[in-house]
């Protein structure tokens, strides 16, 4: 491959911007009700402590999920001569030389269209990993075959044209 493709993810930063908005708010009108609560003593039903907490944790969450991916400059997924670098899916595998890939094909996961691109040693890349991200790669590999899937939603290429240029490198 001689041309060089960035293929960019696709932002809604409205939607992004109001999710970590949110999370900003209720992280701090629950951490508010925790230390009020902590400091004058649970006076009525412990529940809504508990509902704070839960909300408190939540709102971390959201966080950690979306900050990120606003933040993020860089291109979903990179094609080069060396192969294709991830940046986007649950593995951020980096990058995967054109000869650990055999296939690729396109398929519904969980309600979503994804492009499966399967490569020789899954459990190498897998290794490669941790935390949530390597318990995500695990079940889409026992699912699917592969630990590597780009969902349609997160891409502004089409998946036609993204699977075409993967299968004309891998038969070159």
């Amino acid at each position: 491959m001689k041309e060089v493709y960035y293929i960019e993810i696709k932002r809604k930063k409205s939607i992004l911007f109001s999710i970590v908005l949110t999370g900003g708010v209720t992280f701090i009108f629950c951490l508010k009700f925790i230390v009020q609560t902590l400091m004058n003593g649970i006076n009525g039903s412990p529940l809504y402590f508990i509902l704070a907490c839960l909300a408190f944790l939540f709102s971390l969450f959201s966080l950690k999920t979306t900050l990120p991916s606003i933040l993020n400059k860089k291109p979903a997924l990179i094609l080069n001569r060396d192969g294709i670098t991830d940046n986007i899916s649950s593995g951020l595998f980096g990058l995967i030389p054109w000869n650990e890939i055999t296939h690729v094909e396109q398929s519904t996961y969980m309600r979503s269209s994804v492009l499966l691109i399967f490569i020789k040693s899954p459990d190498q890349y897998i290794q490669s990993i941790t935390g949530l991200s390597k318990n995500i790669c695990e079940r889409l590999y026992q699912d699917t075959g592969t630990p590597f899937a780009i969902t349609k939603k997160t891409i502004e290429m089409s998946f036609e044209k993204l699977e075409l240029l993967i299968q004309q490198h891998i038969k070159s």
